[in-house]
């Protein structure tokens, strides 16, 4: 199978930038590989991309087993969005099939994964805001949160403009779809600006301190009771 470079460039920018003609006039048959190749050329730059963003901004690695934690990067920012982007591809397909078929439009799945792969092009875009994360982690969960908001958006378009569903309950499914990442996100950005969590941290940082001051005074005081008894029984 050929796949057409151009065009691939040609159809991201269209279905980012002007989703309602691209949903009108794409293609809903041609294979199976073209749009799974698409959205693994979506999750590859994502990958790369979020690579980037941990080289340039590196956080700790977490101790495990004992060992200490570390400041460094591994592989898994890049392969995480890959193996992310092909199970989406083919969970939004599945999602759309059920949506459009309770909104009366087609049930063609290879219409639905096309549409799918298309969905998959917002994946790059998150990556490339990654930087945010090194900001605040409110900041990261906004950004990701409208991006979310956007892809459904897109959804939206897929279904009544590829998949032929009626417009009033296609847009109640996606109002309906758009509250999940609403209540992830409250819950994300709630997490992220608790004050007290900073606080309490603090206060627990504090508290191990004077443990570890405290057992160290009675190990010293200790040390002393031992030699004044060895200096007692060598005086006797």
């Amino acid at each position: 199978m050929d796949f057409d470079l151009k065009k691939f460039i040609r159809d991201t920018r269209a279905v980012l930038l002007t989703p309602r003609a691209y949903f009108s006039t794409m293609d809903t048959t041609g294979g199976y590989w073209e749009p799974v190749i698409r959205a693994g050329i979506y999750g590859i730059v994502a990958g790369v991309l979020q690579l980037a963003w941990r080289l340039l901004f590196p956080q700790p690695v977490p101790a495990l087993a004992g060992v200490a934690g570390s400041t460094g990067v591994s592989i898994a920012p890049f392969i995480t969005p890959i193996i992310a982007v092909l199970i989406g591809l083919f969970a939004s397909a599945i999602l759309l099939l059920i949506v459009s078929a309770i909104c009366g439009g087609s049930t063609n799945v290879e219409a639905a994964i096309r549409c799918g792969a298309a969905l998959t092009a917002v994946a790059p875009v998150n990556a490339l805001f990654g930087f945010v994360a090194a900001i605040h982690p409110a900041a990261r969960a906004a950004v990701s949160f409208v991006i979310t908001l956007y892809a459904i958006a897109l959804m939206y378009h897929a279904l009544v403009r590829a998949l032929s569903c009626a417009e009033k309950p296609a847009r109640i499914a996606a109002g309906i779809i758009a509250a999940i990442p609403a209540v992830a996100f409250a819950i994300a950005l709630t997490s992220a600006l608790k004050p007290k969590d900073a606080i309490q941290q603090l206060s627990g940082d504090r508290q191990q301190r004077e443990e570890l001051e405290r057992t160290e005074r009675e190990a010293l005081e200790f040390i002393d009771r031992l030699k004044e008894m060895q200096r007692r029984q060598k005086g006797e």
